[in-house]
């Protein structure tokens, strides 16, 4: 069976979707974790976050809610 550009592209966002849902659901829960292992890194890791991932690579990876989890964690420690 041949697949159409059409259909590609409807895999292909399919796929996306199913990745970003995963990835903002567990955003929290491994920057929790992270935070519970290393509690001295606490501070520190917020502007390496920062630096290494950019803005819109950030909202593609966790979508909207997971660069407003970012953003509240960065106000929440007072920057």
């Amino acid at each position: 069976m041949r697949t159409t550009l059409n259909d590609q592209l409807a895999i292909t966002a399919m796929a996306y979707r199913f990745s970003s849902q995963r990835s903002r659901e567990h955003l929290g829960d491994e920057l929790d974790l992270y935070f519970q292992i290393t509690p001295t890194a606490n501070v520190l890791v917020i502007p390496i976050v920062g630096l290494w991932k950019p803005q819109q690579g950030a909202k593609a990876l966790y979508g909207e809610s997971g660069m407003q989890t970012f953003l509240g964690m960065i106000v929440s420690f007072g920057w």
